[in-house]
């Protein structure tokens, strides 16, 4: 919470976490048997990003 705020990044707490946990979740997903194998990481991270945090 303390690098978004004083990197000037949006989000609230909230929207952090739960970006928090998604990463997880990709990290799980990319170390052991992938959901989508032709998914790209960075690609889902922006596309995640982007939902949780827009306004």
């Amino acid at each position: 919470m303390a690098f978004n705020k004083k990197m000037g990044l949006p989000g609230q707490p909230a929207d952090i976490t739960l970006f928090h946990y998604a990463l997880d979740g990709l990290l799980l997903d990319q170390l052991t048997v992938p959901v989508d194998e032709t998914a790209r990481p960075d690609d889902v991270v922006s596309v995640l990003a982007h939902r949780l945090l827009s306004s």
